[in-house]
């Protein structure tokens, strides 16, 4: 399987991107799998948008933690940088090296393993990367690995898309005429501030995690979810949300190498806003009724693990829940932005349905209405 004719010439375009040939993968196994996994999204979103320009994706070369969106010659372009798939797997493995499979975190005491994987916080990056080679660990299925880090990989996709789909990039496009998302500092323009780049980035993560999980859920279990126990799909739930925690944290500690403003709202807040919804997915998925503590328990979970690989102390359960206090007066505004966003987005919107209403009365209706 050659590169994409379209994508090599868009890279070829640009003065630092490098197409990645997909017939190098062999050597990385999770790349390896998201090639025709990313090809079946690309499918699956030309059938049901009829507005959208041709959606053409592949992987460049870098060892930076990113992805862009762009258009060129008519078509949507969907650019990750190789090491994101990479970085998330590692980042998984040392996790459960460390702590196992995201243990109940019920008992005030965590014990770590002796002989885990793990760095510093200042390392993390370099560590992860590992001049792109997978991690492995004795203690460690890799098979766990891939199907988390392909669920986690994929709502990294359908967030890009959504950033055109929603007309986010048509928007930004306006203000910074031939660049692709993510090329400019977001606080350089008084025209798209910094707050409305992060209230894009939670409308983005937003129907993201309405497109992925369901998703996220077979792909864990390794069959359709529903044919699986309530305990079981349960389980695989909680994960994915364990994962897009660490998935945030991730990006958060890319984004502050690399930036010197913050455009993605802070980890805790924009997992905070996915909690917001997790109870009406889950109805919706027929997952049940979500235990009490279900946000908490997901948050300190994922500090716990994040802890664990970068030789951190992690803080009790009552600092997590404080931690997402924190974040309502931010994520307030961030909601209430998106009033005024939501028209200047409208005419740039390429989905089949309105953009969604920003305080829907049923947070089932917030569900519906993005439904890609």
């Amino acid at each position: 399987m050659a590169i994409n004719e379209i994508f090599e010439a868009y890279c070829q375009s640009k003065t630092n991107l490098i197409a990645v040939d997909p017939d190098d993968l062999s050597h990385n196994r999770v790349l390896e799998w998201l090639v025709p996994r990313f090809d079946a999204h690309v499918a699956m979103l030309a059938k049901t948008h009829h507005k959208m320009p041709p959606v053409v994706f592949g992987f460049v070369a870098s060892d930076l933690l990113g992805a862009k969106v762009d258009m060129f010659e008519g078509s949507a372009i969907i650019a990750v940088n190789a090491s994101v798939p990479t970085m998330i797997a590692n980042m998984l493995t040392s996790v459960r090296s460390q702590i196992g499979a995201f243990p109940s975190l019920t008992q005030p005491i965590v014990v770590l393993s002796g002989n885990g994987l793990w760095t510093t916080e200042a390392d993390v990056l370099t560590y992860l990367f590992n001049g792109g080679q997978l991690y492995t660990h004795q203690d460690v299925a890799p098979d766990d690995v891939l199907v988390l880090a392909l669920s986690l990989c994929s709502f990294v996709f359908f967030h890009e898309f959504i950033h055109i789909r929603n007309g986010h990039f048509a928007l930004h496009n306006t203000t910074f005429k031939k660049l692709a998302m993510e090329e400019i500092n977001p606080g350089t323009s008084v025209d798209l501030t910094v707050l409305d780049r992060q209230t894009m980035e939670w409308d983005a993560d937003k129907v993201a995690y309405i497109v992925s999980t369901d998703l996220a859920l077979t792909t864990l279990l390794g069959q359709p979810y529903p044919e699986r126990s309530p305990r079981d799909v349960f389980l695989a739930f909680r994960e994915y949300h364990i994962g897009l925690y660490l998935l945030f944290r991730l990006m958060q500690r890319a984004e502050s190498k690399t930036k010197n403003v913050r455009e993605h709202p802070a980890p805790e807040g924009r997992m905070s806003l996915i909690l917001e919804a997790s109870q009406s997915m889950a109805d919706l998925l027929k997952v049940g009724a979500l235990p009490a503590g279900f946000a908490v328990d997901v948050m300190r979970t994922g500090e716990v693990a994040w802890a664990a690989i970068t030789g951190q102390v992690v803080a009790g359960i009552t600092y997590q829940a404080d931690l997402i206090g924190s974040q309502i007066d931010h994520l307030g505004d961030v909601l209430q932005n998106w009033n005024q966003l939501r028209e200047r987005l409208a005419p740039h919107n390429l989905g089949e349905l309105p953009l969604a209403r920003p305080f829907p009365p049923d947070p089932a209706a917030q569900l519906s209405d993005n439904d890609a």
